[in-house]
C-alpha cells in the first residue's frame, strides 16, 4: 500500500516585536493620547502654532543652537507633538504575510509535526539496528498526543483515582495496563497487581465506575482497538512513551517492518514533516473524539471528580464520627437518671440529628485549583454545608442520609443509549397528547387493546409480559 505523505507549510513565525529605546519607559505619542480624548480636551495639547514656536526656541536654547526662524512649521508640529524616541525594529526571518498568532490550533500542528521528526529518528535506529526502540523520549507536550498522554498520566495522579487503588489494594508500584475499546459495547478494563496476582477490573462495573470512567475516556483515545487486545502500560511520566502507543495513535505501522520499510517510512515522514492524514471515517481516531473541546470536556471530568472526592472523604468522615458517637450516646441513655450526662431515649435520635447537622455545617473541603466553583468561592476551601446546597442536594441529618448522598455523587448518570434518548414518546418533537397518554396507560394496565389470554386482574400487561422475572 502506497502512503501518500502530506505537505504543508512550516509553522510561521512569530510576529515582530518594535522596542522603544529612549531614556524613558515607551510613551504613547501626543497625537494618539489627543485621537483617543474628547474634542473639548484636544484644546489643551500644544497643537497650535504658538505653542510649537515656542517648544521650537526651548529646545534651541537649551541645546545652545541658534533659532531658525525658517524652520518649516509642519516639521516644528510634528517634532512638538512627537518626542524625540529612537524606534528599534527587531529583524523578522521571514516575510510578514507569513507570520501566524500561536493559536492552540497552530501549537497542536506544530507540535504533531515535530513527534513525526520522533517517530522517524525511532525508524531511523530500526534501520540500523533491525528494531525500532521501546520507547520515544521527550513527547512534544503541545502536540496531540502528548496533551492526552499528559492527562491520562495527571488522572493516574488524581487523589479520587488513589482513593479507589486504595480501597481495592491495587499496588500502583506495578505496571498498570490498561485496554480500550473504541466500540460497543465497551469492555474497557485495567489490569494491576492485588496481593501478587494480576487483576482485572471492568470500567463498567459499578464500584468502578466513577473512578475509572474519565481515566479509560483518556486510554480510548490514545490506544483505541477494535475487536482486539492492546494492552498498554500507565504513563509513569508524561514525557515517555511507548513506541508502538504513539505509532497506533497516529495511524503508523505498529507490525514488525524491514530495514527497507523503515528507511523508507522515515523518509516520507521527514519529508512530508507530518503524519499521514487520518480519513473522516477511521472508527477509532475521530478528530472530534481527540479535538481540543474533547479534551477539555475530559479535563472538566477530572477537576469534578476532585472535588466530589473531597465531598465524599468529609462526608465519610462524619458519618464515622456519627457512628462512634452514637455508641457513647446510647451508654448515656443508660445511665441513671440523676447523673449529668443522662440523654432522655426519646431524645437520642434528635441529638444525633443535631450533632450531623452540626458536623455538615461547619466542615470545609478543598476545591480543585481549575474548579468552576472558584469563581463563586474567593478561597481555595468552602463549607460543606454550602458545597451541599448550592449543588441542589439536600443536606444529610442521618447516618442513612448521608450514605445515600456518597453512594449518590458516586454513581455517574446513566449512559445515553446511542439510538435514543429515556424520554419515550415524551420527547418526540410533538409530545403525545393528555388524551393520547391515557389511552396509553389504559392499554398497560386495563388492556385497554383488548389483547386475548391476557388474565383479568388489574396488575396490567406489563406485570403479566414480567410474571416470570424475578
Amino acid at each position: 500500500m502506497t502512503i501518500t505523505p502530506v505537505h504543508f507549510r512550516p509553522s510561521s513565525q512569530l510576529p515582530e516585536h518594535s522596542v522603544l529605546k529612549g531614556p524613558e519607559i515607551s510613551k504613547p505619542s501626543a497625537r494618539e493620547v489627543k485621537g483617543a480624548l474628547p474634542a473639548s480636551q484636544q484644546t489643551t495639547f500644544g497643537s497650535t502654532r504658538k505653542r510649537a514656536d515656542n517648544r521650537n526656541a526651548e529646545l534651541d536654547a537649551n541645546s545652545r543652537r541658534p533659532t531658525d526662524p525658517t524652520r518649516n512649521r509642519s516639521a516644528l508640529e510634528s517634532e512638538e507633538a512627537e518626542p524625540q524616541w529612537t524606534l528599534i525594529r527587531k529583524p523578522r526571518a521571514v516575510d510578514s504575510q507569513s507570520a501566524a498568532p500561536a493559536t492552540p490550533g497552530n501549537l497542536r500542528k506544530s507540535g504533531d509535526s515535530q513527534m513525526a521528526l520522533r517517530v522517524a529518528q525511532a525508524l531511523r535506529l530500526g534501520e540500523s539496528t533491525g528494531s525500532v526502540p521501546e520507547r520515544i523520549e521527550n513527547i512534544v507536550p503541545t502536540s496531540t498526543f502528548g496533551q492526552w498522554w499528559a492527562h491520562l498520566h495527571e488522572g493516574m495522579q488524581s487523589p479520587f483515582f488513589l482513593h479507589w487503588a486504595a480501597t481495592k489494594k491495587l499496588d500502583l508500584s506495578k505496571p498498570v495496563q490498561f485496554c480500550a475499546n473504541a466500540e460497543p459495547p465497551q469492555r474497557d478494563y485495567l489490569t494491576g497487581m492485588v496481593g501478587g496476582k494480576r487483576t482485572l477490573f471492568l470500567a463498567s462495573d459499578r464500584d468502578n465506575r466513577w473512578a475509572l470512567d474519565p481515566i479509560m475516556q483518556a486510554a480510548r483515545i490514545i490506544s483505541p482497538t477494535v475487536g482486539t487486545t492492546n494492552l498498554f502500560e500507565s504513563p509513569t511520566r508524561s514525557t515517555s512513551a511507548p513506541y508502538k502507543v504513539v505509532a497506533n495513535f497516529y495511524g503508523e505501522r505498529t507490525d514488525p517492518l524491514s530495514r527497507e520499510d523503515m528507511g523508507y517510512r522515515a523518509t516520507r515522514l521527514e519529508q512530508a514533516n507530518a503524519f499521514v492524514n487520518l480519513p473522516s471515517t477511521d472508527p477509532m481516531r475521530s478528530g472530534a473524539a481527540r479535538s481540543e473541546e474533547a479534551l477539555q470536556e475530559t479535563r472538566n471530568k477530572l477537576i469534578e471528580n476532585h472535588d466530589t472526592h473531597q465531598l465524599i472523604v468529609q462526608l465519610t468522615d462524619i458519618l464515622q464520627r456519627s457512628k462512634e458517637r452514637a455508641i457513647v450516646f446510647k451508654r448515656r441513655v443508660e445511665l441513671p437518671v440523676s447523673d449529668s450526662e443522662h440523654i432522655q431515649p426519646a431524645q437520642l435520635e434528635n441529638k444525633l440529628s443535631q450533632a450531623i447537622t452540626s458536623d455538615v455545617s461547619s466542615a470545609s473541603l478543598t476545591l480543585h485549583p481549575q474548579s468552576p466553583w472558584r469563581a463563586l468561592y474567593p478561597d481555595s476551601t468552602t463549607k460543606l454545608g454550602t458545597f451541599i446546597s448550592e449543588n441542589g442536594w439536600l443536606a444529610p441529618n442521618s447516618d442513612d442520609a448521608l450514605t445515600s448522598l456518597v453512594q449518590a455523587v458516586t454513581q455517574p448518570a446513566l449512559a445515553t443509549p446511542p439510538q435514543g434518548n429515556l424520554g419515550g414518546a415524551l420527547s418526540w418533537p410533538i409530545p403525545l397528547s393528555d388524551a393520547d397518554q391515557s389511552s396509553v396507560l389504559d392499554a398497560i394496565t386495563q388492556n385497554g387493546l383488548g389483547i386475548g389470554g391476557l388474565p383479568s386482574d388489574k396488575k396490567g400487561v406489563l406485570n403479566y409480559l414480567a410474571h416470570n422475572l424475578n
